[in-house]
């Protein structure tokens, strides 16, 4: 018998999910990359056989969609992708006082609490811009799948296209490296 005959049986679905910056939830997020894991190989050689054995491993990098709207007074999603440029320790060249080297290295972390962290009423002492929440629902929204994403940062951002001949979206991609995934069933 099919899985799908099985009444106490659901499969989970792409289109349920929440993604979390700190203690904000994005809900205007498209699409997110769940993490990947990669493992290098070494391999020894051993007379006529080769032996393979695990090497360093790696989380590699997410991307994750964004669609912008207007909302009254609130900042749009591309004036807070904005502001994160500027907290990653990005000086721009025509300022007085550009950030030293130091400087901008303590500053990258710091670009997903400026954007999304203010007013959020989270403890800076808890680091909680320091993470990103990656949430799948199942068909009642409760959660099923939490990824946490640890020490996000910037790899790239683009702010998309303008164009006469699309009425779509407006959407902004950003390619997020991170040191560590950890995985967690159920509430986060």
């Amino acid at each position: 018998m099919a899985f799908w005959n099985n009444p106490n049986v659901e499969p989970k679905q792409k289109f349920r999910f929440l993604v979390k910056i700190g203690s904000q939830t994005l809900y205007n997020v498209k699409s997110i990359d769940k993490p990947t894991f990669t493992v290098d190989t070494k391999t020894y050689t051993m007379l006529n056989h080769k032996f393979k054995f695990p090497g360093i491993p790696n989380w590699e990098p997410i991307s994750m969609t964004l669609v912008d709207m207007q909302s009254g007074g609130a900042s749009s999603i591309e004036s807070q992708l904005n502001k994160m440029i500027q907290q990653s320790g990005y000086s721009i060249p025509i300022s007085n006082s550009p950030l030293t080297a130091t400087e901008k290295a303590s500053m990258g972390s710091k670009s997903f609490k400026s954007a999304f962290g203010e007013g959020s009423g989270a403890s800076t002492a808890s680091g909680y811009a320091g993470t990103i929440d990656i949430i799948q629902l199942n068909s009642d929204g409760l959660p099923i799948d939490h990824w946490k994403l640890h020490g996000p940062i910037i790899k790239s951002i683009s702010f998309g296209d303008l164009s006469y001949e699309s009425d779509d979206l407006t959407e902004y991609k950003i390619d997020i490296e991170y040191d560590f995934a950890t995985y967690a069933p159920g509430e986060p």
